[in-house]
Protein backbone atom coordinates (compact mmCIF):
# COMPACT_ATOMS: atom_id res chain seq x y z
CA UNK A 1 0.00 0.00 0.00
CA UNK A 2 1.34 3.42 -0.95
CA UNK A 3 0.18 6.38 1.12
CA UNK A 4 0.37 9.86 -0.32
CA UNK A 5 0.30 12.61 2.26
CA UNK A 6 -0.21 16.12 0.95
CA UNK A 7 0.44 19.04 3.26
CA UNK A 8 -2.67 20.96 4.27
CA UNK A 9 -2.87 24.60 3.30
CA UNK A 10 -2.78 26.79 6.40
CA UNK A 11 -4.24 30.26 6.51
CA UNK A 12 -1.55 32.91 6.64
CA UNK A 13 -1.53 36.06 8.75
CA UNK A 14 -0.34 39.21 7.02
CA UNK A 15 0.44 42.29 9.12
CA UNK A 16 0.29 46.03 8.50
CA UNK A 17 2.76 47.42 9.27
CA UNK A 18 4.97 44.37 9.15
CA UNK A 19 4.75 42.11 6.17
CA UNK A 20 3.19 44.97 4.19
CA UNK A 21 3.21 48.74 4.47
CA UNK A 22 -0.40 49.31 3.38
CA UNK A 23 -3.70 47.53 3.92
CA UNK A 24 -4.39 47.45 0.18
CA UNK A 25 -1.07 45.74 -0.50
CA UNK A 26 -1.72 43.11 2.16
CA UNK A 27 -5.17 42.33 0.78
CA UNK A 28 -3.74 42.05 -2.73
CA UNK A 29 -1.14 39.55 -1.50
CA UNK A 30 -3.58 37.50 0.58
CA UNK A 31 -5.00 34.14 -0.43
CA UNK A 32 -8.55 33.01 0.37
CA UNK A 33 -8.84 32.30 4.08
CA UNK A 34 -5.91 34.52 5.11
CA UNK A 35 -6.05 37.10 7.89
CA UNK A 36 -4.86 40.68 7.46
CA UNK A 37 -4.05 42.27 10.83
CA UNK A 38 -3.77 46.05 10.93
CA UNK A 39 -2.12 47.93 13.77
CA UNK A 40 -3.30 51.21 15.30
CA UNK A 41 -3.13 54.42 13.32
CA UNK A 42 -4.92 56.42 10.65
CA UNK A 43 -4.72 54.74 7.27
CA UNK A 44 -5.51 57.11 4.37
CA UNK A 45 -6.20 54.63 1.60
CA UNK A 46 -9.00 53.03 -0.39
CA UNK A 47 -9.19 49.34 0.53
CA UNK A 48 -10.77 47.04 -2.05
CA UNK A 49 -11.46 43.52 -0.79
CA UNK A 50 -11.97 41.15 -3.71
CA UNK A 51 -11.29 37.81 -2.02
CA UNK A 52 -12.31 35.76 1.00
CA UNK A 53 -10.15 37.24 3.77
CA UNK A 54 -10.49 38.48 7.32
CA UNK A 55 -9.52 42.11 7.86
CA UNK A 56 -8.84 42.85 11.56
CA UNK A 57 -7.92 46.04 13.38
CA UNK A 58 -5.93 44.63 16.28
CA UNK A 59 -6.32 47.65 18.59
CA UNK A 60 -10.04 48.13 17.94
CA UNK A 61 -12.05 50.90 16.29
CA UNK A 62 -11.02 53.63 18.74
CA UNK A 63 -7.38 53.27 17.66
CA UNK A 64 -7.55 52.09 14.04
CA UNK A 65 -9.09 54.30 11.34
CA UNK A 66 -9.34 53.97 7.57
CA UNK A 67 -10.17 57.36 6.09
CA UNK A 68 -10.22 56.66 2.37
CA UNK A 69 -7.73 58.38 0.12
CA UNK A 70 -10.09 59.36 -2.70
CA UNK A 71 -13.39 57.51 -2.23
CA UNK A 72 -14.82 54.85 0.05
CA UNK A 73 -12.59 53.64 2.90
CA UNK A 74 -13.56 49.98 2.29
CA UNK A 75 -15.23 48.25 -0.66
CA UNK A 76 -16.21 44.58 -0.84
CA UNK A 77 -16.35 43.52 -4.49
CA UNK A 78 -16.07 40.38 -6.62
CA UNK A 79 -17.85 37.04 -6.67
CA UNK A 80 -16.02 35.16 -3.94
CA UNK A 81 -17.59 32.97 -1.29
CA UNK A 82 -19.15 34.81 1.65
CA UNK A 83 -18.29 32.10 4.18
CA UNK A 84 -15.22 33.72 5.68
CA UNK A 85 -14.92 37.34 4.63
CA UNK A 86 -15.11 39.73 7.56
CA UNK A 87 -14.19 43.17 8.79
CA UNK A 88 -13.64 43.95 12.47
CA UNK A 89 -12.00 46.47 14.75
CA UNK A 90 -11.95 49.59 12.53
CA UNK A 91 -13.35 53.08 12.27
CA UNK A 92 -14.29 53.92 8.67
CA UNK A 93 -14.30 57.69 8.34
CA UNK A 94 -15.21 60.03 5.53
CA UNK A 95 -15.67 59.40 1.84
CA UNK A 96 -18.97 59.52 0.01
CA UNK A 97 -19.65 55.98 1.29
CA UNK A 98 -17.98 54.43 4.32
CA UNK A 99 -18.44 50.76 3.40
CA UNK A 100 -19.61 49.41 0.04
CA UNK A 101 -20.84 45.83 -0.47
CA UNK A 102 -21.36 44.57 -4.02
CA UNK A 103 -24.20 42.37 -5.25
CA UNK A 104 -24.45 38.85 -3.89
CA UNK A 105 -21.90 39.33 -1.10
CA UNK A 106 -22.55 38.87 2.61
CA UNK A 107 -19.64 39.92 4.82
CA UNK A 108 -19.53 39.72 8.59
CA UNK A 109 -18.89 43.20 9.97
CA UNK A 110 -18.19 43.36 13.71
CA UNK A 111 -16.99 46.06 16.11
CA UNK A 112 -16.78 48.68 13.38
CA UNK A 113 -17.56 52.39 13.63
CA UNK A 114 -18.72 54.14 10.45
CA UNK A 115 -18.88 57.92 10.48
CA UNK A 116 -18.62 61.05 8.38
CA UNK A 117 -19.68 59.66 4.99
CA UNK A 118 -21.35 62.33 2.90
CA UNK A 119 -23.89 60.04 1.16
CA UNK A 120 -24.19 56.69 2.98
CA UNK A 121 -22.38 55.12 5.89
CA UNK A 122 -23.02 51.69 4.34
CA UNK A 123 -24.14 50.98 0.76
CA UNK A 124 -25.45 47.51 -0.12
CA UNK A 125 -26.22 46.56 -3.72
CA UNK A 126 -28.50 43.51 -3.51
CA UNK A 127 -26.25 42.25 -0.74
CA UNK A 128 -26.64 40.79 2.73
CA UNK A 129 -24.42 40.01 5.67
CA UNK A 130 -24.26 40.36 9.43
CA UNK A 131 -23.55 43.68 11.11
CA UNK A 132 -22.83 43.11 14.79
CA UNK A 133 -21.80 45.76 17.35
CA UNK A 134 -21.58 48.33 14.58
CA UNK A 135 -21.88 52.06 15.27
CA UNK A 136 -23.21 53.98 12.26
CA UNK A 137 -23.30 57.66 13.14
CA UNK A 138 -23.14 61.15 11.64
CA UNK A 139 -23.46 60.05 8.02
CA UNK A 140 -25.48 61.29 5.07
CA UNK A 141 -27.00 64.52 3.93
CA UNK A 142 -29.55 64.94 1.14
CA UNK A 143 -29.39 61.43 -0.38
CA UNK A 144 -31.62 58.52 0.68
CA UNK A 145 -30.29 56.32 3.47
CA UNK A 146 -27.74 58.42 5.28
CA UNK A 147 -26.75 55.62 7.63
CA UNK A 148 -27.40 52.51 5.51
CA UNK A 149 -28.55 52.40 1.88
CA UNK A 150 -29.68 49.09 0.36
CA UNK A 151 -30.78 48.61 -3.24
CA UNK A 152 -32.58 45.41 -2.36
CA UNK A 153 -31.12 42.76 -0.08
CA UNK A 154 -29.65 39.35 -0.78
CA UNK A 155 -32.23 36.59 -1.00
CA UNK A 156 -29.68 33.89 -0.08
CA UNK A 157 -27.97 35.51 2.91
CA UNK A 158 -30.34 37.96 4.63
CA UNK A 159 -29.17 41.22 6.10
CA UNK A 160 -28.98 41.09 9.91
CA UNK A 161 -28.21 44.02 12.21
CA UNK A 162 -27.41 42.91 15.77
CA UNK A 163 -26.41 44.70 19.00
CA UNK A 164 -25.68 47.88 17.07
CA UNK A 165 -26.26 51.63 17.20
CA UNK A 166 -27.52 53.71 14.28
CA UNK A 167 -27.70 57.34 15.30
CA UNK A 168 -27.69 60.93 14.10
CA UNK A 169 -27.71 60.11 10.41
CA UNK A 170 -29.56 62.26 7.86
CA UNK A 171 -31.23 61.58 4.53
CA UNK A 172 -34.16 62.39 2.29
CA UNK A 173 -35.85 59.02 2.79
CA UNK A 174 -34.58 56.85 5.63
CA UNK A 175 -32.18 58.88 7.70
CA UNK A 176 -30.91 55.80 9.50
CA UNK A 177 -31.61 53.20 6.80
CA UNK A 178 -33.11 53.09 3.31
CA UNK A 179 -33.99 49.72 1.79
CA UNK A 180 -35.84 49.44 -1.51
CA UNK A 181 -36.52 46.45 -3.68
CA UNK A 182 -35.72 46.88 -7.36
CA UNK A 183 -36.76 45.00 -10.48
CA UNK A 184 -33.37 43.26 -10.46
CA UNK A 185 -33.38 42.67 -6.70
CA UNK A 186 -36.98 42.82 -5.39
CA UNK A 187 -36.28 41.68 -1.83
CA UNK A 188 -36.38 44.37 0.85
CA UNK A 189 -35.80 42.07 3.79
CA UNK A 190 -33.75 42.43 6.95
CA UNK A 191 -33.77 41.76 10.69
CA UNK A 192 -32.67 44.12 13.44
CA UNK A 193 -32.11 42.79 16.97
CA UNK A 194 -31.21 44.60 20.19
CA UNK A 195 -30.24 47.66 18.20
CA UNK A 196 -30.77 51.34 18.98
CA UNK A 197 -31.92 53.75 16.27
CA UNK A 198 -31.56 57.24 17.74
CA UNK A 199 -31.93 60.81 16.54
CA UNK A 200 -31.94 59.99 12.84
CA UNK A 201 -33.78 62.44 10.58
CA UNK A 202 -35.26 62.31 7.09
CA UNK A 203 -36.57 65.30 5.19
CA UNK A 204 -39.24 63.24 3.38
CA UNK A 205 -40.17 60.05 5.24
CA UNK A 206 -38.78 57.42 7.60
CA UNK A 207 -36.62 59.16 10.17
CA UNK A 208 -34.95 55.91 11.23
CA UNK A 209 -36.01 53.52 8.42
CA UNK A 210 -37.64 53.82 4.99
CA UNK A 211 -38.53 50.48 3.35
CA UNK A 212 -40.34 49.52 0.17
CA UNK A 213 -40.65 46.28 -1.78
CA UNK A 214 -41.42 45.35 -5.37
CA UNK A 215 -44.24 42.89 -6.13
CA UNK A 216 -44.43 39.99 -5.68
CA UNK A 217 -41.84 40.12 -2.88
CA UNK A 218 -43.59 41.44 0.26
CA UNK A 219 -40.49 42.81 1.96
CA UNK A 220 -40.29 40.97 5.29
CA UNK A 221 -38.82 43.15 8.03
CA UNK A 222 -38.45 42.34 11.73
CA UNK A 223 -37.26 44.48 14.63
CA UNK A 224 -36.81 42.59 17.91
CA UNK A 225 -35.88 44.22 21.23
CA UNK A 226 -34.92 47.38 19.37
CA UNK A 227 -35.08 50.93 20.68
CA UNK A 228 -36.22 53.68 18.30
CA UNK A 229 -35.72 56.99 20.10
CA UNK A 230 -36.12 60.61 19.00
CA UNK A 231 -36.14 59.99 15.26
CA UNK A 232 -38.02 62.41 13.04
CA UNK A 233 -39.41 63.07 9.58
CA UNK A 234 -42.41 64.51 7.77
CA UNK A 235 -44.03 61.06 7.47
CA UNK A 236 -43.15 58.06 9.66
CA UNK A 237 -40.90 59.55 12.29
CA UNK A 238 -39.49 56.15 13.22
CA UNK A 239 -40.30 53.81 10.32
CA UNK A 240 -42.00 54.36 6.96
CA UNK A 241 -42.98 51.28 4.95
CA UNK A 242 -44.71 50.71 1.61
CA UNK A 243 -45.69 47.18 0.57
CA UNK A 244 -43.86 45.45 3.43
CA UNK A 245 -44.57 42.96 6.19
CA UNK A 246 -43.35 44.54 9.42
CA UNK A 247 -43.05 42.69 12.73
CA UNK A 248 -42.11 44.62 15.87
CA UNK A 249 -41.40 42.44 18.89
CA UNK A 250 -40.93 44.00 22.32
CA UNK A 251 -38.60 46.98 22.24
CA UNK A 252 -39.30 50.69 22.71
CA UNK A 253 -40.58 53.52 20.52
CA UNK A 254 -39.88 56.74 22.43
CA UNK A 255 -40.18 60.39 21.43
CA UNK A 256 -40.30 59.82 17.69
CA UNK A 257 -42.08 62.55 15.76
CA UNK A 258 -43.57 63.30 12.35
CA UNK A 259 -44.64 66.69 11.08
CA UNK A 260 -47.56 65.08 9.25
CA UNK A 261 -48.57 61.43 9.87
CA UNK A 262 -47.21 58.50 11.88
CA UNK A 263 -45.05 59.74 14.73
CA UNK A 264 -43.60 56.28 15.34
CA UNK A 265 -44.56 54.26 12.24
CA UNK A 266 -46.41 54.91 8.99
CA UNK A 267 -47.32 51.98 6.74
CA UNK A 268 -48.96 52.09 3.31
CA UNK A 269 -50.33 48.91 1.69
CA UNK A 270 -48.48 46.90 4.33
CA UNK A 271 -49.04 44.36 7.08
CA UNK A 272 -48.12 45.00 10.72
CA UNK A 273 -47.68 42.81 13.78
CA UNK A 274 -46.78 44.48 17.08
CA UNK A 275 -45.96 41.90 19.76
CA UNK A 276 -45.26 43.54 23.10
CA UNK A 277 -43.18 46.62 23.63
CA UNK A 278 -43.77 50.18 24.79
CA UNK A 279 -44.78 53.20 22.72
CA UNK A 280 -44.19 56.34 24.75
CA UNK A 281 -44.53 60.03 23.87
CA UNK A 282 -44.47 59.67 20.09
CA UNK A 283 -46.24 62.49 18.28
CA UNK A 284 -47.39 64.20 15.11
CA UNK A 285 -47.45 67.95 14.75
CA UNK A 286 -50.33 68.32 12.30
CA UNK A 287 -51.53 64.89 11.21
CA UNK A 288 -52.84 61.53 12.33
CA UNK A 289 -51.47 58.60 14.33
CA UNK A 290 -49.23 59.81 17.12
CA UNK A 291 -47.59 56.39 17.38
CA UNK A 292 -48.82 54.37 14.35
CA UNK A 293 -50.46 55.37 11.06
CA UNK A 294 -51.89 52.60 8.84
CA UNK A 295 -53.37 53.31 5.43
CA UNK A 296 -55.11 51.13 2.84
CA UNK A 297 -53.99 47.58 3.43
CA UNK A 298 -54.09 45.59 0.20
CA UNK A 299 -57.73 44.88 -0.52
CA UNK A 300 -58.62 46.12 2.95
CA UNK A 301 -58.30 42.55 4.19
CA UNK A 302 -54.78 42.37 5.56
CA UNK A 303 -55.08 41.91 9.33
CA UNK A 304 -53.10 44.39 11.38
CA UNK A 305 -52.43 43.00 14.86
CA UNK A 306 -51.27 44.67 18.06
CA UNK A 307 -51.00 42.50 21.17
CA UNK A 308 -49.33 42.78 24.53
CA UNK A 309 -48.21 46.35 23.85
CA UNK A 310 -48.42 49.55 25.86
CA UNK A 311 -49.23 52.96 24.32
CA UNK A 312 -48.73 55.86 26.73
CA UNK A 313 -48.78 59.64 26.26
CA UNK A 314 -48.70 59.60 22.49
CA UNK A 315 -50.05 62.71 20.78
CA UNK A 316 -51.66 63.37 17.40
CA UNK A 317 -52.06 66.84 15.97
CA UNK A 318 -55.31 65.58 14.43
CA UNK A 319 -56.82 62.07 14.70
CA UNK A 320 -55.77 58.94 16.60
CA UNK A 321 -53.54 59.89 19.51
CA UNK A 322 -51.86 56.47 19.46
CA UNK A 323 -53.12 54.68 16.31
CA UNK A 324 -54.80 55.78 13.09
CA UNK A 325 -56.21 53.20 10.65
CA UNK A 326 -57.67 53.95 7.22
CA UNK A 327 -59.19 51.03 5.34
CA UNK A 328 -57.65 48.48 7.69
CA UNK A 329 -58.68 45.46 9.74
CA UNK A 330 -57.04 46.27 13.08
CA UNK A 331 -57.12 44.11 16.20
CA UNK A 332 -55.73 45.41 19.49
CA UNK A 333 -55.48 42.58 22.04
CA UNK A 334 -54.22 42.36 25.62
CA UNK A 335 -52.79 45.85 25.38
CA UNK A 336 -52.87 49.11 27.33
CA UNK A 337 -53.87 52.47 25.86
CA UNK A 338 -53.25 55.15 28.49
CA UNK A 339 -53.21 58.96 28.55
CA UNK A 340 -52.94 59.40 24.80
CA UNK A 341 -54.27 62.61 23.27
CA UNK A 342 -55.69 63.67 19.91
CA UNK A 343 -56.44 67.26 19.04
CA UNK A 344 -59.10 65.85 16.72
CA UNK A 345 -61.08 62.63 17.22
CA UNK A 346 -59.96 59.34 18.76
CA UNK A 347 -57.84 59.93 21.85
CA UNK A 348 -56.16 56.54 21.53
CA UNK A 349 -57.44 55.18 18.17
CA UNK A 350 -59.28 56.46 15.13
CA UNK A 351 -60.49 54.12 12.37
CA UNK A 352 -61.99 55.27 9.09
CA UNK A 353 -62.58 54.19 5.50
CA UNK A 354 -64.53 50.95 6.11
CA UNK A 355 -62.05 49.79 8.72
CA UNK A 356 -62.75 47.05 11.23
CA UNK A 357 -61.51 47.94 14.71
CA UNK A 358 -61.50 45.21 17.37
CA UNK A 359 -60.48 45.69 21.01
CA UNK A 360 -59.97 42.45 22.97
CA UNK A 361 -58.99 42.26 26.66
CA UNK A 362 -57.56 45.74 26.38
CA UNK A 363 -57.42 48.56 28.93
CA UNK A 364 -58.15 52.03 27.58
CA UNK A 365 -57.89 54.72 30.25
CA UNK A 366 -57.24 58.41 30.70
CA UNK A 367 -57.20 59.26 27.00
CA UNK A 368 -58.48 62.60 25.66
CA UNK A 369 -59.86 63.87 22.34
CA UNK A 370 -62.23 66.36 20.79
CA UNK A 371 -64.57 63.36 20.30
CA UNK A 372 -64.17 59.72 21.31
CA UNK A 373 -61.85 59.83 24.30
CA UNK A 374 -60.73 56.22 23.85
CA UNK A 375 -61.58 55.57 20.21
CA UNK A 376 -63.57 56.93 17.29
CA UNK A 377 -64.72 55.38 14.04
CA UNK A 378 -65.96 56.92 10.79
CA UNK A 379 -67.95 54.70 8.41
CA UNK A 380 -66.27 51.72 10.06
CA UNK A 381 -67.08 48.93 12.50
CA UNK A 382 -66.15 48.80 16.18
CA UNK A 383 -66.10 45.61 18.24
CA UNK A 384 -65.15 45.71 21.94
CA UNK A 385 -64.88 42.55 24.04
CA UNK A 386 -63.66 41.78 27.59
CA UNK A 387 -62.09 45.21 27.82
CA UNK A 388 -61.94 47.94 30.44
CA UNK A 389 -62.59 51.56 29.44
CA UNK A 390 -62.16 54.06 32.29
CA UNK A 391 -61.51 57.73 32.78
CA UNK A 392 -61.45 58.71 29.12
CA UNK A 393 -62.70 62.18 28.22
CA UNK A 394 -64.08 63.93 25.16
CA UNK A 395 -64.34 67.67 24.78
CA UNK A 396 -67.30 66.95 22.51
CA UNK A 397 -69.37 63.76 22.19
CA UNK A 398 -68.52 60.21 23.25
CA UNK A 399 -66.47 60.00 26.44
CA UNK A 400 -65.12 56.55 25.57
CA UNK A 401 -66.36 55.91 22.00
CA UNK A 402 -67.51 58.11 19.14
CA UNK A 403 -69.06 56.14 16.26
CA UNK A 404 -70.29 57.74 13.04
CA UNK A 405 -71.70 55.38 10.41
CA UNK A 406 -70.94 51.67 10.36
CA UNK A 407 -71.80 49.99 13.66
CA UNK A 408 -70.63 49.18 17.17
CA UNK A 409 -70.79 46.23 19.56
CA UNK A 410 -69.68 46.04 23.20
CA UNK A 411 -69.50 42.65 24.90
CA UNK A 412 -68.46 41.70 28.45
CA UNK A 413 -66.74 45.02 29.01
CA UNK A 414 -66.79 47.88 31.51
CA UNK A 415 -67.24 51.54 30.63
CA UNK A 416 -66.80 53.54 33.83
CA UNK A 417 -66.08 57.15 34.77
CA UNK A 418 -65.72 58.31 31.20
CA UNK A 419 -66.84 61.85 30.42
CA UNK A 420 -68.04 64.00 27.53
CA UNK A 421 -68.74 67.71 27.40
CA UNK A 422 -71.45 66.95 24.85
CA UNK A 423 -73.58 63.79 24.50
CA UNK A 424 -72.87 60.14 25.31
CA UNK A 425 -70.70 59.84 28.41
CA UNK A 426 -69.76 56.28 27.51
CA UNK A 427 -70.67 55.89 23.83
CA UNK A 428 -71.97 58.25 21.18
CA UNK A 429 -73.38 56.89 17.91
CA UNK A 430 -74.58 58.85 14.89
CA UNK A 431 -76.15 57.39 11.78
CA UNK A 432 -75.00 53.85 12.47
CA UNK A 433 -76.59 50.59 11.40
CA UNK A 434 -76.52 49.06 14.87
CA UNK A 435 -75.38 49.38 18.47
CA UNK A 436 -75.25 46.11 20.40
CA UNK A 437 -74.25 45.88 24.07
CA UNK A 438 -74.24 42.61 26.00
CA UNK A 439 -72.93 41.43 29.35
CA UNK A 440 -71.38 44.81 30.03
CA UNK A 441 -71.36 47.43 32.79
CA UNK A 442 -71.83 51.16 32.21
CA UNK A 443 -71.08 53.03 35.43
CA UNK A 444 -70.79 56.70 36.43
CA UNK A 445 -70.08 58.06 32.98
CA UNK A 446 -70.78 61.80 32.69
CA UNK A 447 -71.95 64.40 30.19
CA UNK A 448 -72.10 68.20 30.17
CA UNK A 449 -74.93 70.10 31.81
CA UNK A 450 -77.00 70.02 28.61
CA UNK A 451 -75.67 66.66 27.44
CA UNK A 452 -77.88 63.69 26.61
CA UNK A 453 -77.33 60.02 27.35
CA UNK A 454 -75.14 59.65 30.42
CA UNK A 455 -74.06 56.18 29.26
CA UNK A 456 -75.14 56.02 25.60
CA UNK A 457 -76.43 58.60 23.14
CA UNK A 458 -77.67 57.39 19.75
CA UNK A 459 -78.68 59.82 17.04
CA UNK A 460 -80.25 59.63 13.58
CA UNK A 461 -81.28 56.63 11.53
CA UNK A 462 -80.41 53.77 13.82
CA UNK A 463 -81.59 50.45 12.47
CA UNK A 464 -81.15 48.69 15.83
CA UNK A 465 -80.12 49.61 19.38
CA UNK A 466 -80.01 46.54 21.64
CA UNK A 467 -79.00 45.92 25.26
CA UNK A 468 -78.79 42.41 26.71
CA UNK A 469 -77.72 41.60 30.28
CA UNK A 470 -76.20 45.02 30.86
CA UNK A 471 -75.94 47.15 33.99
CA UNK A 472 -76.47 50.92 33.77
CA UNK A 473 -75.76 52.78 37.01
CA UNK A 474 -75.02 56.23 38.44
CA UNK A 475 -75.51 58.39 35.38
CA UNK A 476 -76.88 61.94 35.15
CA UNK A 477 -77.83 63.71 31.92
CA UNK A 478 -80.15 66.50 30.85
CA UNK A 479 -82.21 63.90 28.95
CA UNK A 480 -81.92 60.14 29.02
CA UNK A 481 -80.00 59.64 32.24
CA UNK A 482 -78.60 56.32 31.04
CA UNK A 483 -79.64 56.04 27.36
CA UNK A 484 -80.80 58.65 24.90
CA UNK A 485 -82.04 57.68 21.43
CA UNK A 486 -83.84 59.97 19.01
CA UNK A 487 -84.41 57.45 16.24
CA UNK A 488 -84.43 53.72 15.49
CA UNK A 489 -85.64 50.69 17.42
CA UNK A 490 -84.48 50.21 21.01
CA UNK A 491 -84.56 46.79 22.70
CA UNK A 492 -83.60 46.06 26.31
CA UNK A 493 -83.42 42.50 27.67
CA UNK A 494 -82.57 41.20 31.16
CA UNK A 495 -80.78 44.39 32.14
CA UNK A 496 -80.52 46.50 35.31
CA UNK A 497 -80.74 50.28 35.72
CA UNK A 498 -79.75 51.92 39.04
CA UNK A 499 -79.58 55.57 40.09
CA UNK A 500 -79.76 57.11 36.66
CA UNK A 501 -81.21 60.65 36.47
CA UNK A 502 -82.51 63.04 33.81
CA UNK A 503 -81.84 66.46 35.31
CA UNK A 504 -84.00 68.63 33.06
CA UNK A 505 -85.85 66.42 30.59
CA UNK A 506 -87.39 63.00 30.17
CA UNK A 507 -86.12 59.51 30.77
CA UNK A 508 -84.19 58.90 33.96
CA UNK A 509 -83.14 55.54 32.55
CA UNK A 510 -84.13 55.75 28.87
Amino acid sequence: MILSLLPSVQAATLTVPGTHSTIAAAVLAASPGDVVEVGPGVWAEDVVVDRDVRLVGTAGPAATTITGATGSPVRFVGSWSASGVSLSGFTLSGGSVGLEVAAGLAPVVEDVWITGATDHGVALDCAGGTFRRVWVHHNGGTADGGGIHANGTSGTTPLAIVDSLVEENDGARGGGMFVEGTSACPAATYTSTNTSWRRNTASVAGGAVWASSVDPDPGTIAHTDDRLISNGSDFGGGIYGDGIQLTLTDGLFLDNHADTDGGGVQLVQSALVVAGGTWLANRTTLGDGGAIHLRHASGGGVGQLVFGASFVQNLAGDRGGAIFADGESLTVRSSALETNLASGVGGAIHATGSSFLTLLTTDCSGNFAAAGGCASTQDSYLSVSTSDLRGNFSNGDGGAFHVVGGGASVDTSTLASNGASGDGGGLYAFGVGYVLASGSVFSANTVGTTGRGGAVAAMSSLADLSFLNVVMEDHVAAEGGAIYANDGAVSVYSSSFFDNTASSGDGGAL
